[in-house]
Formats: structure tokens, sequence, C-alpha cells
């Protein structure tokens, strides 16, 4: 009746674009705290789907096919342009910010048209390396700004910080340097990372005091 491949791995993938969704649209309301949780969510997903799509038996060249311009055409929402609103919700909002985040997009869509690109020629993944930086990195990078901001850093000092952050997790998407895939111990290390630094930002985050900063910074902006 519908277009498209309906699996455990389809739905997941759409799951986190549904909640990079969530994500701006909290930022947009200056709910950050769970801006960032709808976020992180959406890594979660993509770090789960991949797995799901692996274990499922019986599926097509066609649907596994779809199944990777899925993951991407979401990948590019989820972990392009969510980091990006999300930090124009946070006020950064100048022509050198929009120039940034432009920037960041074009790397984006770059790194996902490559990487399908080798996936259509080598017809699979099992790849021990990525080359260029993959674009859910943009979880951490986002998460440790936020953590860092939540720790009472003001608002405009943390502008260039943010700036060039971007700029460099774009110029990463785009090198051409093979990065190894991290082997079990090393992911679950790293996702431990992201939930200390998840905590201790909502920890620090606390009541309405960096909201109310963020707040104030923007209303001196206007």
């Amino acid at each position: 009746m519908f277009i498209g491949f309906i699996n455990l791995a389809n739905v997941i993938t759409l799951g986190g674009l549904c909640s990079s969704a969530l994500a701006v649209f909290c930022a947009a309301n200056h709910d950050y705290c769970l801006a960032l949780t709808f976020f992180l969510l959406a890594g979660i997903c993509d770090m789960t789907d991949g797995t799901a799509a692996r274990r499922s038996k019986g599926r097509s060249d066609r649907a596994k096919v779809y199944g990777i311009q899925l993951d991407s055409l979401c990948d590019m929402v989820s972990f392009g342009v969510t980091p990006c609103m999300i930090a124009w919700f946070l006020g950064y909002d100048s022509f050198i910010d929009i120039i940034v985040y432009m920037l960041f997009l074009i790397a984006s869509a770059t790194r996902l048209a490559y990487f399908n690109t080798l996936t259509m020629e080598k017809a699979d993944l099992s790849s021990k390396s990525f080359v260029g930086m993959p674009i859910p990195f943009s979880c951490f990078s986002t998460a440790v700004l936020m953590m860092m901001l939540s720790f009472g850093l003001a608002p405009a000092g943390m502008a260039w910080a943010f700036r060039v952050v971007y700029l460099l997790v774009a110029m990463l998407y785009v090198l051409r340097i093979k990065i190894p895939k991290p082997p079990l111990k090393i992911a679950i290390i790293f996702g431990a990372l992201i939930a200390v630094i998840y905590v201790l930002t909502m920890l620090r985050w606390g009541g309405n005091s960096v909201t109310e900063g963020i707040e104030n910074y923007i209303k001196l902006k206007s």
C-alpha cells in the first residue's frame, strides 16, 4: 500500500529523525536540557539502527540500499541541521555564525554523499575504518559545548568556542583521513564519557540560571 521498506532498523532510524526534530522544537522553546536529551537520543538511535540492520535476515538488495539512503537522509537532519539550529536558538545567530553553519552543512552533506558513494561501490559496510569523521560525532561536540555553557561561561564568550568547534568538526568530516572503527570496549568507554557529560550538564543547568543568562544574552543582542 505504501512505498518504502519497513523493518526494525528503519523504524529506529526514523525514530532518531523524530527525536532530532523534537530537539529543535525544545531549543526553540528555550528548553535546552530537553533539547540535548532528544539530540543524544537521536545519536543512540543512529548507534543501534546499524546493528538492527545487520541482524535482519532475508533483506533484499533493494531494501539494503533503501536503508542506507534513509539513514543518510535522516543523519543530515539529525547531525547536520539540528546542531546548527540548537546553536542558533542559543543566541549564536550573527552573520559569522550563519557562515559557519553553512560550511558545517556543506561538509555534512559532502561527508554523507561520499559515504553513500563508497557504499554503492563496495556494496558492504565491513570496512574497518571510516574515511573522514562520521557525522554523528556532532553529538559529542555539541554536548561538550553545552556542558561548557552550563558551567557558567558567558554565552557571549562561548560564541567563538561554538564557531571554532563547528568549523573544526566540519573540516574533520571532509578530510581524506582514515579513522579506525573503535572496538567495542572503546565504544563503550566513549559512550560512558558522553553519559557523564550529559549528567554533568543536567546537574549544572539545575534551575533557570543558565537559561536566564542565555535569554538575557539574546535580549541584549536584539
